[in-house]
């Protein structure tokens, strides 16, 4: 048997498999966060290789339909449990109350591991150790360990944004995934620790980029980037909980400056929610439940801005560092 545990900043993910191939696209997902340790585990995932499993009889359905380049799935729930199948290729079953997942893939399909099945266990794991989930960048405020989400929906510059940020002085902590916990009215987050996708327009915008493009652009416009090779240039963060100083939402301008505005908790909460909570035929899941509670509880304890994009991303950097300071004072 192969085991292999992961840090989730303080709880423990472990993986379970007969064969190192069954989850070493799984243990990519979770880059920089492999350890070795003897703690319990707070949620356990076993992967094997057979006939993936159907959807039980009388589950109800979440979502059926296509995802992406991995065709068509069905997504369900049934007695708390949640059950995921790609017909013929993989299954996976996430069991809440007993913080553990099972993903049984067939011989051709070991890829789909690292894929949506894998990304809903690490969400599943995390929501069991307490934390959640947000679709966000994080970056730390230079000369602090304070850190910064900087949100917007996928295709409008949060990748661009965060470069910018880092190359100002800005320490990228994560341009996707953020990992967030509560505790009263303290929030903290850390962020997984992920390549960057860069696209081609983002290359053009920041010359300094380019010798770093060297792979090749995908059907998307769109190039891997490693973190190892981005903290030739600047301050790429090592995964570790740190305090949330604010939020700021991206919205696109037409002015060269960037230009950042306060933001209300109802504003805030709503826009969160809208690319952080899924709901389905039946309406939220218990996990998303709890996330919009989350998310509620993030907008009252954190600052939270707009921020208009300008034409010269250079200067996003000083709008939310004057944005921070105003809102201290």
């Amino acid at each position: 048997m192969i085991v292999r545990d992961f840090n989730l900043i303080g709880p423990v993910l472990r993986v379970e498999a007969a064969e190192e191939r069954l989850i070493e696209r799984f243990a990519a997902l979770l880059r920089g966060l492999a350890v070795e340790t003897d703690r319990e585990p707070a949620f356990i995932l076993r992967v094997r290789e057979g006939t993936p499993e159907p959807i039980p009889a009388a589950a109800s359905i979440i979502y059926e339909g296509p995802i992406f380049w991995e065709g068509d799935c069905i997504y369900a729930e049934k007695d708390s449990r949640l059950f995921l199948t790609f017909p013929d290729r993989i299954s996976l079953t996430i069991d809440p109350s007993r913080h553990s997942a099972e993903i049984t893939v067939a011989a051709d399909g070991v890829s789909r591991v690292g894929a949506t099945a894998g990304m809903l266990v690490v969400d599943a794991a995390i929501d069991a150790s307490g934390q959640f989930m947000l679709h966000a960048a994080g970056l730390t405020l230079p000369d602090s360990e304070a850190q910064v989400l900087v949100f917007a929906q996928s295709g409008t510059g949060k990748t661009t944004t965060s470069l910018a940020l880092a190359d100002s002085g800005f320490g990228l902590c994560t341009d996707d995934a953020m990992v967030i916990r509560l505790d009263g009215a303290a929030a903290t987050g850390w962020g997984l620790p992920r390549d960057l996708k860069v696209h081609r327009n983002t290359a053009e915008m920041m010359p300094w980029l380019k010798p770093f493009m060297t792979g090749t652009w995908n059907n998307e416009g769109e190039q891997a980037v490693t973190r190892a090779a981005l903290s030739e240039r600047i301050r790429v963060e090592a995964a570790a909980r740190r305090p949330i100083a604010g939020i700021f939402f991206l919205q696109r301008g037409n002015a060269v400056k960037s230009v950042a505005a306060p933001l209300g908790q109802t504003e805030t909460l709503v826009s969160l929610a809208a690319d952080n909570v899924r709901t389905g035929r039946t309406g939220l899941i218990a996990s998303h439940r709890r996330r919009f509670a989350s998310l509620a509880g993030l907008a009252s304890s954190v600052p939270t801005f707009s921020v208009t994009v300008g034409s010269d991303p250079r200067s996003t950097a000083p709008a939310i560092l004057e944005a921070l300071s105003q809102a201290a004072h």
